[in-house]
């Protein structure tokens, strides 16, 4: 490039080179300028974009929460344990509920093979043992009766006895 000296042989810019060198600086300064508002809009965008990021995050988290009572509502309310086809299976209740093995000793339920009735087994056992008691009962009121008796007739015999002697 060329330079203008002076006098004394120390370099001198012109007014060319002046001017050229304040357009680059202005044209720098505007380069900086577009790029810090391309940089400024890039962060309020970023800024906006996690503004409603979070917006949409709490509103997924209220619809899944919302979504959840909906369910377990809904379980409650038409999937009782006890309408499931496996209730059977885990009913707390099941043994109150079961027949017995066998209920009589012509139970139809139980064949040769079932092994459900065995020699000696007695079923009526309560009724059994009630009649059994009543029975008790019944004889000795009648051995008490005739004891009276014998008693009485004894009493009898002695007392006609002394009266005839």
């Amino acid at each position: 490039m060329f330079t203008a000296k002076d006098d004394s042989g120390q370099s001198v810019i012109t007014a060319r080179q002046l001017l050229n060198v304040m357009m680059m600086v202005m044209m720098m300064m505007m380069m900086m300028m577009v790029m810090m508002t391309v940089h400024m809009r890039a962060a309020a965008d970023a800024v906006r974009s996690d503004m409603i990021a979070e917006l949409l995050q709490k509103r997924q988290e209220h619809d899944i929460r919302e979504l959840n009572i909906a369910l377990n509502e809904f379980r409650m309310l038409h999937q009782q344990p006890s309408s499931r086809r496996e209730w059977d299976l885990y009913d707390p209740d099941a043994l109150k509920k079961d027949r017995p093995a066998r209920v009589s000793d012509d139970d139809p339920r139980c064949g040769i093979s079932s092994l459900q009735k065995f020699d000696g087994e007695d079923l009526n056992n309560k009724a059994r043992s009630k009649f059994m008691e009543e029975q008790r009962r019944l004889w000795a009121e009648q051995q008490m009766r005739e004891h009276r008796q014998v008693q009485t007739t004894l009493l009898v015999v002695v007392v006609i006895f002394w009266l005839l002697f």
